[in-house]
């Protein structure tokens, strides 16, 4: 029994322990892989800071897309309420703002059926 604890506390509990579980392969692949992807974009931070023109926009796009990656996942509430204020959601917000591109219709091709 102790070792069935012991197992489930190393491997499990952790990727098993938000209201958008995991399980061990999922986490463990996306774990894993975003961060040797993370190391290597922050080389080319490293190698753009002292040649600007090399570059541009690498790092922070990681990080952007790797930060959007974590609130679609559905699993960092917690973190996120410690680390964004409604200041920063404000700036963000702000910051970046869409027209209203409407969806274009779709229609069986067969039936002419608009199925949206």
């Amino acid at each position: 029994m102790f070792i069935m604890m012991a197992w489930y506390k190393i491997f499990l509990d952790h990727p098993q322990s938000t209201s958008n579980s995991q399980g061990y392969w999922c986490h463990g692949f996306f774990s894993v892989f975003n961060s040797l992807k993370g190391i290597w974009f922050m080389l080319l931070g490293i190698i753009h800071g002292i040649f600007p023109i090399v570059f541009p926009f690498s790092t922070s796009s990681f990080l952007i897309k790797t930060f959007v990656k974590l609130v679609q996942a559905e699993r960092h509430q917690e973190e996120m309420k410690k680390y964004i204020d409604s200041d920063t959601l404000a700036k963000i917000n702000k910051q970046i703002t869409y027209e209203f591109i409407p969806k274009p219709e779709r229609k069986d091709w067969t039936t002419g059926i608009d199925f949206q």
